[in-house]
This record gives C-alpha cells, structure tokens and sequence, in this order.
C-alpha cells in the first residue's frame, strides 16, 4: 500500500548553462563558476545529510537534545549525541543559459538550453520513506528503491564535462545529472525556516513543506542555595525543582555527618529536601538526585555549616517610624533558608515592597501613614522553614495629624476635632480626612455643637471608620466614608428619653440618629455590617416637634444584617443599594408618626425590601407618590396587617392593598395594578385595553385611546414604565400590537391605528424603548377597517406587516418588510372564502408558507385554516374543536411545536381558557388537527381576580413565549384583565400555571 506521507521537496536551483562554441573567456567564466560550485559541494551534501537524519529521526523516534544558533543557521543534536548543521537560506531560482559568443571564424553560437534543476524529495511506502529524483524512485543497481534513511544522495561537478553527478553508494559510482553552473548558492535553498518551540522543532524547507520533531528539554536539579547555614538540632527545607522532569521522575536523597535527610516531593517537578542537623552541628553533605527514568541522572550535593543571622537597619529607625509613613531597608546577612512574615494584624500598613539580592540582602518595608488616632505597633519577623524564629523586628509608629478641622486645625483622630467644633459660635464645622483606616466611635451631640458640622472623607474607597457614628439632635452631614460596624459597636440601649422599649437599640450600630428630624444627611456612604445581629443605621424618635427629614443618600449596604431600622422616624431614603441584607428585612418602618419617603433605590438578595410595621398616623411615599420607582429584584413589601387597617390612620403613596401572606401590593391608578403570587380583589375594569405583546424581555400593554403603552418586565414585574406613542388619524389612536422578532436576536414592537374609512392606519415601530417617528406604514382606507389586530410573520428582515379587514370586504393586507423597510403600498387578498367571517378582533397567523389560520371574537365562531396562494386565501377548513376563539398562536418550547387557541366567550362572555395541542411540523396544518378534540388538548384556565372569579371571562388576546427556558402564557381577558403565568412543558404535555401575575386595568 502506498501512501504519500511526506513530500519534502528539495528545491536546489542547479542553473546549468548551454553548449556554446569554443570561446576562450567563455571557457575562463565557466571554469570560476565551476570552482565555486565545487567550494558549495560540501555544505550542500551536509544539507542533504541533515535532512537524511530528520527522515531518519521522524522513522526511530529519535528526538532533539540541543539547538544552538550559528551565523545563518542552527546546530541540531540528536538524542544519539549527532549533530547537524541547518542552513536557513532563500528559495532558488533556475538558471538560464547565456548565448555563445562568435567563434573565430564562425558565425555567433546558439543560445544555451536553460539548467536542469533536479527535484529531490522523500515519499513514504508500507511505512519506509524512499529517495525520489525528478518523480521517480531513486534505485540502486539491482533495481530497488533506496530507503531515504540508508544513504544521502552525494553531488558532485564534473569539472571536465561540466556536468552534475550523483552517486548513491558513497561516491563509488556516479550518474550524470545535466550541465552544471549554480546560482544561487545550492546550500542556501534547503532549508527555509527553523522554529524552536516549547516542545517541538519545526523544519521548514523552501518549498514550504514541514515537520517536526520533539524538543527533549534538558533534565536538571535545581536548588537555590548548595550551601545551607544550620542550627544545632534545627531542621530546614530546601525547596527545589527539575527541569525537564515528567512523571516517571524520581527524586531520591542520602546524608553524611549524622545529618538526617527526607525528600518531600509536591509533584514529579517540585518538592522540598528536609534536612535536620545534629547537636553539634559538624560538617556533612547532602547528596540529591533526581532520576528520569530513561537513562539521565542530575546530582547536587549540599554542604551544611553552623547558621548565622544578622538583620540591621540601614536606614530609618525601626524603633520610630514616621507618622507619615516611610520606607525603610533591612539588611540581612544569613547563610540560611528563610522567609519574612508580616505580623497578621500588620499587613494593612507594613508591606515588603523589594528584596535587593546581594551577599548581604536588603529587605525594603514601605510603611504608610498612620491616620487611625492611636499609635501602633507591628512584627516582622525573620523564620526558618521549620518555624524557628531567627530574628524579630518591631515598628512602632505614632499617629499621624491626619484629621483637618476648617482647612487648619490638625488632628490625629475624628472626636478630637468634633469636640473642637463644639467650641465654634459662627461659621461651618467641615471635617476631613487623609486616607487611611480609623477606628474609633464618634458623638456628635447637638446640644454642644451649634454651628453646621460636616465630616467628609473626600473618597469612601480610600477613608475608612471601623467603629460607629452617633448623631443626637443634630443636622450633622456623613459623606464619602466606608463605615465598618465591629461586633463590639454601641448598641445605643438608653439614648432615646424617655426610655421607650420598643424603639430602643439592641443590637450594635454603624451610625445611629438619635432624635429624628432634625435632618441629619448621610450621603455617598458604604455601610459594611455583615457581623451577626448589627444595623447599618439605626434613626428613633421624632417626638419632639422637629419636622426635617433624615437623608440617607447614594448609600450603599453591601452587606447589612439589617439596613435601617427607623422608628418614628422622618426620613427620605433615595438613590441607595441594599444588597443581601438580613433575612428578616433590608428596611424596617415603625412606629406612630412617620414620615417617610422611598424612592430611587434597588433591593436585591433579600426576601423583604421594606417592612412596614405596626405603623400608625403615619405617611408613606414611594416613588413620586403616584408611581414606585424603587426596584425590587426578587424581593418585595411586606406588612402586618394593622398596618393597612381601617383604623390605622396610616397614607400610602401611592395606595398600596394588603395580601393575607403579608405582601403588600402598590397600586398606582394610572398604572396596571401588579400582583405578585397572590389574587387582588376586583376592581372596577375599563375597555382601553384589548390586545397586548410579548417578546424576551418586556409585556406591553397599548392603552387603545390614550396614546401610550404600558411597558413592564417580564415574569414577575418589580415596575411599569409608559411609552408615547404618537399615531394619529385612526378612529382608535392606539389599537394593534405585534411583535417582530430579528434574525439575530432582539425584536421590535409594531403598533398601529384603528382605521376606517377616510381615516389613516398607521403602523410604528418601537425598539429598545424608543419611538420611530416615521410611521413604518401609513395608509388611508378606502373603506376598510384595519388596526383592530395585527400580527407580523417572518423576521424584521424578511417578514409581513398582516392586518385583516373585519368589515364586510373581509379581506387580508399585508405590506412585505425587507431589511426593516415595509412596502408603500400592500398586498390585498380577494374576499376571505368563508361563511362566517366573524367581526371585531381578527388576525390571520402563519403556519407555514402555504396556510394560515384565521381567528375572530364572533360568539359561536370557530376560526378556519386558510390554504394561500399568491395574494389569496383560499379553501378553508373548520376547527374542529368545538369553541370559539379570539386568538390562536403557534410556539416552540421545550424543542416541541404547539398551537395555541383561546375562546373567547361562550354565552355571556365565560369560560375564558387556553387550549394547547402538540403539532408536527413535518404535516400539514390540518392534517396535525385532523381527528383531534378538545380532549387532545392541554386546558389552561385562566384566573381572573379574586377567587370566585375563576375561568369566569373570555379573553381578547393570548401570546405564549419561551423566555431563557421558561415558558410564558399571557391574556387579555374580559372587562381588561391582563392575566399572567408560567407553563410547564414535559414531553409534549402542558400543565400550569404557576404563580400567577394579574393585572387589572384599573382606571387606565
């Protein structure tokens, strides 16, 4: 069998020159070129031979020890110790014969035929690559093949004839190869390119072919120290690595001199050699090895000497270091193993910045300024590898003025310059701090301070309090600070007067407001109180007539076992995060009073956002007091139920109802009404809204003559968002809504008129949010009505604007979308071929290319499948189904196709459901319905508000979705509830729902 592994191909550019008639300096030009070639013949049989031994090594396995560059190439040793010179040189050029000049007596010679160039390559067969010359196999004299790793052909010139030879037997016979004269140099155009990598070599000839073979690295033992200092009895690791070693590597160790030795190895390349000395230490040697397996040894051997240790200060003092902070330099003169530890509680200010490697040692220590009030001490100590401490260095350093009081009164701690304040009568107290951490318990006490007072850190990313702050009576302002509460914080038990039990702090305090509304603000502040059973901030008691709201603003709760505790408290709680805090509450509101505004601020990781308990008379408001723009991910309200009482005298803004699992639901009157996990009671409905859309990310719901859309996120909606819209010249302003869904990914939201005749129906498009403001389509009916539904097949690049005529014409427009563009004027379809065409509502939904169905909201109706040809649709088939539909839709989920169908009513507007049925896509519309019944079908009822109200209504429209892996069922229903769930898909069957969202329309 033959197989054509490798074709290396030599590409040697032996230019030979015509015969030309006797001519003296014709003869004297050949015979230089001749003797240069004869000078090339050397180099060029080396390159021939090294690329022999690359065939050779590809065959046996052999690898690559060494690679050494030279001038113009690289030496190759082999793993058998051969080496190979590689020239890296250009690719060769043919030679061209030069026309013989006049002879004596005759006329000019011919031109000389153009050098033959012979081309040697190597070809695998039956596993043995073999000679080739000019495409056939180089044979010997009985005939056979001559295996490329035998023998490397040899070239000569023969400088009588002019001619090349080649010999095959070591240059016992020769074989005419053609006139010969070189140009370029034939030693240059082997090789092309060497490439040394991690763990091959890779040969690259002129022609661009090339292989590799394994770079065997060098195996070696390596320790950074062969001469160890130690100390009597003591033991010290010496830790070392090998060099080339893999897993078949062993590292093996004996002692002389009563030396005790052990190798502990991490991995085959690494590991540590323990030695233990003995009592008196006396000289010995450790001798270490590491074998590879395979043939190669690496010996060191370790000479042992009784340790020394001086560490002296060379600059600075170690015994006083600046309290600005400083650098000082170590030196250290050892001749043992060591390492340096930083005192843990030090690490903080004192940092090993250098290590200057000498015969002495230098270690740099960068220590920075103290600002924490107090002064501080710190170790660094010098230790062996077995724990031993060598030598100790203490830095000890005084508290820097790093407190400002009005830009010229220094201090060194934070109360020294609030008490300074206390004795100020005009002006400002403004406070301020160098970076750095300090750690004490502050009181702000507004019977002694009387001017303004701010303390400000300037960056919380760099200003630091590990303690508490208090603030009695007092409009004290807290910015730009990180404030780490300990667990030994204050907890504030007796600072309300009078004592009153239920408000009084029992649990430590990062900042706490006595005597609220005297509108203390704290602001641009990172609040750390992860320790068990502490507040963040803890703001009481508003008895005393004050009537300035507590700020807490852009403040952030990393971590909080609880946020805010308030109580009777006027606060304004704006812009801050509150990110897993307790499990009880982020926020609690309590107490007789209150007067507290939320707004701007995100909830996350927590079961509760906001408690609101036993609040009596007091004022709530959330957002701008008509709409909540706080977010709640995944958490929510809660309150006890007096709270919301009819007694209470409590005001939410806006009005919030009360759910019996304590959740509190915030209703905003021009908004939808968002119940999570829960029914709300029933509230009176309006007629603005028949139709809605989903797509990946939002719900939008058109209000039909307000010119808007409501928008909120999908599943579980935290809250609502309007969207403008101005289509105008309909009879509706804002009636139809459909989604587009892109190529690529993302959608956008078509929305469109109610048109009739004479007036316009006009289609926009929304995307991200934001309103096109030319119309998508504008078109003026011409008796018509369209915009009561629309729908969109296809994709935004390629797709269809659909909207049926409900009157008597009954017939379908589309407009063709190419690359986002609609067409100016639509495609119309002959009357619908039906007998019952129904009225209101009705939407055509593509199947496939050849049918669609055809939904309305007649009672009694039962939509028809629509078979399309060209513009029309012809030959319908009924459902047979036996209910009335307002809606049918088509979704993939789980992998699987479904239809979907929804009735709309049946007598007085009732049994408002979802049917579901598993299609094949691979059939027909009709032959997937074909035989098929209700009992076929998954039923989803659909749950109006409040628990007698169940399946009690029809519904308009129904959208289903498959969104990250969850699937999505939403309607409107009758008398405009927006219902919500989730679906579960398991082989084909459908059940649900899950939690609902009910939306009443409310007063839209």
């Amino acid at each position: 069998m033959k197989k054509a592994l490798l074709g290396i191909m030599m590409g040697i550019a032996l230019i030979v020159v015509g015969c030309a008639k006797y001519d003296d300096s014709a003869l004297q030009d050949r015979v230089t070129k001749l003797e240069k070639a004869v000078k090339d013949l050397q180099g060029l049989n080396g390159q021939i031979d090294a690329l022999r031994k690359l065939v050779e090594g590809s065959e046996s396995g052999l690898t690559i020890t060494n690679v050494t560059p030279i001038d113009g190439g690289f030496t190759i040793t082999f793993s058998d110790n051969s080496k190979y010179t590689i020239i890296s040189g250009k690719d060769g050029q043919d030679g061209v014969g030069t026309p013989g000049p006049a002879g004596p007596t005759g006329p000019s010679g011919d031109p000389g035929a153009n050098g033959k160039t012979p081309e040697i390559s190597v070809e695998l067969v039956d596993g043995v690559y073999y000679w080739k010359v000019d495409g056939e196999f180089l044979k010997d004299a009985s005939g056979n093949k001559v295996p490329a790793s035998s023998v490397a052909p040899l070239f000569r010139i023969n400088e009588t004839a002019g001619r090349w030879e080649v010999s095959l037997d070591g240059g016992k016979t020769w074989k005419d190869c053609g006139p010969a004269v070189t140009t370029p140099d034939p030693v240059d155009v082997i090789f092309s390119n060497v490439e040394v990598g991690e763990e091959y070599v890779t040969f690259t000839l002129t022609d661009g072919t090339s292989f590799k073979l394994p770079l065997e690295k060098p195996f070696a033992l390596v320790f950074a120290k062969t001469t160890v200092g130690i100390e009597p009895g003591k033991s010290v690791e010496l830790a070392y690595t090998v060099e080339g070693a893999d897993e078949a590597t062993v590292v093996d160790a004996i002692a002389t001199g009563a030396y005790v030795v052990e190798v502990k190895a991490t991995d085959y390349k690494s590991g540590a050699v323990k030695v233990t000395a003995p009592d008196p230490v006396v000289a010995g040697r450790a001798l270490v090895w590491a074998d590879n397996g395979k043939g190669k040894t690496s010996l060191k051997a370790i000479s042992f000497e009784a340790g020394e240790m001086s560490a002296v200060v060379v600059a600075g003092d170690a015994a006083a270091v600046a309290p600005e902070g400083d650098k000082i330099e170590v030196a250290v003169t050892s001749n043992m193993v060591y390492e340096v530890k930083i005192e843990e509680t030090a690490k903080t200010w004192i940092h090993l910045v250098e290590t200057k490697a000498a015969e002495t040692k230098t270690l740099v220590f960068e220590l920075d300024a103290n600002t924490t009030g107090a002064a501080r001490s710190g170790k660094v100590e010098i230790v062996g590898t077995d724990g031993t401490v060598y030598q100790t260095i203490t830095f000890v350093q005084e508290p820097t003025d790093a407190v400002t009081l009005n830009g010229t009164e220094k201090f060194s701690d934070i109360q020294a310059a609030i008490d300074a304040a206390a004795a100020l009568t005009s002006g400002e107290a403004v406070i301020t701090m160098l970076p750095g951490n300090y750690e004490e318990n502050l009181v702000i006490d507004g019977t002694k301070i009387t001017v303004p007072i701010t303390i400000d850190g300037e960056d919380a990313a760099k200003v630091s309090l590990t303690g508490s702050i208090e603030i009695a009576r007092k409009d004290a302002v807290i910015k730009n600070i990180t404030v780490n509460v300990p667990e030994n914080a204050p907890k504030f038990e007796k600072k309300v007067e009078p004592e009153i039990d239920n408000y009084k702090n029992t649990w430590p305090t990062g900042i706490h407001i006595d005597y609220s509304g005297y509108g203390a603000v704290i602001e641009n502040v990172t609040i750390n109180a992860d320790a068990v059973n502490t507040s963040a901030i803890f703001v009481a008691y508003a008895a005393e007539g004050q009537n300035v709201k507590d700020v807490v603003r852009n403040v952030t709760f990393p971590k909080a076992n609880r946020g805010i505790q308030a109580y009777q408290a006027k606060i304004l709680v704006e812009n801050s995060t509150f990110v897993n805090a307790w499990t009880a509450n982020a926020i609690r509101l309590s107490g007789a009073g209150c007067d507290a505004v939320f707004t701007g601020n995100t909830f996350e990781g927590m079961p509760c956002a906001i408690q609101f308990h036993n609040l009596t008379n007091s004022t709530v408001v959330l957002g701008d007091g008509e709409q909540d723009d706080n977010v709640l991910n995944n958490t929510k309200y809660t309150a006890n139920k007096d709270v919301t009482a009819a007694d209470a005298g409590n005001t939410f803004k806006p009005a919030v109802q009360y759910l019996e699992d304590g959740t509190v639901i915030i209703y905003v009157p021009s908004y939808p009404l968002l119940v999570l996990k829960g029914d709300a009671a029933a509230i009176a409905p309006t007629t603005d809204n028949r139709v809605m859309a989903l797509d990946d990310e939002y719900v939008y719901l058109p209000l039909q003559n307000k010119g808007k859309i409501i928008r909120f996120p999908i599943g579980f909606p935290e809250k609502t968002e309007e969207i403008a819209v101005a289509t105008e010249g309909g009879l509706h302003n804002l009636s139809g809504i459909a989604v587009a869904d892109k190529a690529n990914g993302g959608s956008v939201i078509l929305v469109s008129t109610l048109a009739n005749s004479g007036k316009t129906f006009m289609v926009k498009k929304i995307e991200n949010g934001v309103v096109a403001e030319a119309p998508v389509v504008s078109y003026v009916s011409q008796g018509e009505r369209l915009g009561d539904k629309i729908g969109f097949a296809g994709t935004w690049e390629d797709g269809e604007i659909v909207a049926v005529d409900y009157g008597s014409g009954h017939r379908v427009f589309t407009w063709k979308v190419t690359n986002g563009v609609a067409a100016e004027a639509p495609t119309v379809s002959e009357k619908l071929a039906a007998t019952n065409e129904g009225n209101a509502f009705t939407e055509m939904v593509k199947y496939s290319d050849k049918e669609w169905a055809y939904s309305a909201t007649s009672m009694g109706w039962a939509p028809n499948i629509y078979t399309r040809e060209g513009a029309n649709f012809i030959n319908p088939v009924g459902y047979p189904f036996g209910r009335n539909m307002a809606s049918v839709r088509f979704f993939q989920a789980g992998g699987k196709d479904f239809m979907a169908f929804a009735s709309f009513m049946e007598g007085s507007y009732t049994n408002a459901e979802v049917a579901i049925l598993p299609i094949d896509r691979s059939l027909t519309l009709a032959e997937n319905i074909q035989g098929k019944s209700i009992a076929n079908c998954s039923i989803i009822k659909l749950q109006g508000p409040g628990a007698s109200s169940t399946n009690s209504m029809g519904c308009f429209d129904m959208r289903i979705r498959e969104v990250k892996g969850v699937v999505y069922i939403a309607a409107i229903m009758y008398d405009n509830y927006f219902y919500m769930n989730t679906l579960d898909i398991n082989n084909g069957a459908v059940s649900g729902p899950g939690d609902a969202v009910i939306v009443p329309g409310g007063d839209f």
